[in-house]
């Protein structure tokens, strides 16, 4: 008796991808219908930003009365979901800003708080790109900030 257990008769191969014959979309309708909700985010991203920007300002008051870990989580967190999603919808200085100030508090040594100022330069650089609504690299000034706040997380890390 032979092992008829493996049927593949109901499985197609569509672009490379095997897809159950009874229905599934082809891996070009995935690739289209994620660029379509791609687009269709990038167009909300700004106001997502927004609204992301004030809710770290208000986390930011909170560890100002308390500075904590407890209380730098939220805002790192935040912060770094920003980070990923910043070039994704057309915001690349989101991801360099916010991938400076999540490598800064990574570094952090047990027990040492971030510099406040610190903090607030980033989240101040995060609401210009977003009121000012910066797509791209921005200009050549905003290079050299985001290359200058880079080489300073590196002098603060070196000297912790």
């Amino acid at each position: 008796m032979t092992d008829d257990s493996v049927d593949n008769s109901d499985v197609l191969e569509v672009d490379g991808l095997k897809v159950p014959s009874s229905g599934g979309k082809s891996y070009s309708e995935i690739i289209r219908d994620t660029d379509k909700v791609i687009e269709k985010n990038r167009m909300r991203f700004v106001r997502y930003l927004a609204d992301d920007i004030k809710d770290v300002q208000k986390m930011f008051r909170v560890y100002m009365q308390d500075p904590s870990d407890e209380n730098l989580r939220p805002i790192f967190d935040r912060i770094h979901n920003l980070r990923g999603q910043g070039t994704l919808f057309g915001y690349p200085l989101v991801t360099t800003i916010g991938g400076h100030f999540c490598r800064y508090i990574d570094n952090l040594a047990d027990g040492v708080s971030p510099r406040r100022e610190v903090v607030q330069t980033f989240i101040n650089s995060l609401q210009v790109v977003q009121a000012e609504q910066i797509k791209g690299e921005g200009s050549e000034n905003l290079q050299i900030l985001t290359e200058t706040m880079g080489r300073m997380v590196d002098a603060l890390i070196d000297q912790e």
